[in-house]
């Protein structure tokens, strides 16, 4: 039988190290939790866990017209021609376009493609009005504005309005 001890180690401002142990509290065997146990602790939580995913937002809503997907893949790619560095992490809500930091959220819909861009109201540039103000509301994803991408419309605005968020944080 394998045992370990979990520590947690803090330093403060002045120097000081403190320690504390974490007592386990529960009594279950760590080979109850091998997948070949048929009372797995494990078989029942992954029941549980979601994993979030590009396939995940494509899919959970049946209903979703295929111009939508397609619409999606569009702007990602064009997303990701702004630079090699750009990382993609799936969130239960949001797929996240970072660099250290988010530069803009998608959120995908069955009537378009929303893109919440992760910059502080009064710093885009939007001359044509099209963006939404979303800082005194609640809402998914990081940033001040909001966008929303349509299938048949162009990308170009759109995408120019990204580009200032993946500008600003490089």
């Amino acid at each position: 039988m394998y045992q370990f001890e979990l520590w947690e180690i803090y330093k403060y401002k002045n120097g000081t190290i403190g320690l504390t142990k974490h007592e386990a509290d529960s009594d279950v065997r760590i080979d109850s939790t091998s997948p070949g146990s048929s009372e797995s602790v494990m078989k029942s939580v992954s029941k549980e866990v979601k994993v979030y995913d590009e396939e995940y937002h494509l899919t959970k809503n049946k209903n979703r017209p295929p111009e939508i997907e397609e619409l999606y893949y569009k702007i990602k790619e064009r997303i990701l021609d702004l630079g090699d560095d750009i990382e993609i992490k799936y969130l239960a809500q949001t797929v996240q376009f970072k660099l250290e930091k988010s530069f803009v959220d998608l959120i995908i819909y069955n009537s378009g493609v929303i893109a919440i861009i992760n910059m502080k109201k009064g710093e885009l540039d939007d001359p044509r009005s099209e963006t939404k103000d979303l800082s005194e509301k609640g809402h998914w994803g990081n940033g001040d504005y909001k966008y929303k991408f349509t299938p048949g419309e162009e990308l170009e605005y759109g995408i120019y309005l990204i580009k200032q968020a993946y500008e600003k944080k490089s």
